[in-house]
């Protein structure tokens, strides 16, 4: 579906992008305990949790 708003389309993939980037930076890979390093990627980089722009 084309969208009325390109550049906000944009902002919201740039954004985006650099949340992930900022997330799997800073969620340890793995440390003293590898399950709890596992729940807390799991938690917060699985899909679906992420706000999302609305068009209106």
């Amino acid at each position: 579906m084309a969208s009325n708003f390109p550049a906000l389309d944009l902002l919201g993939e740039t954004s985006r992008a650099r949340l992930e980037q900022a997330l799997d930076t800073f969620v340890p890979a793995a440390s003293a305990a590898p399950r709890l390093s596992l729940a807390m990627r799991y938690a917060a980089l699985s899909g679906g949790k992420r706000i999302r722009l609305s068009r209106v």
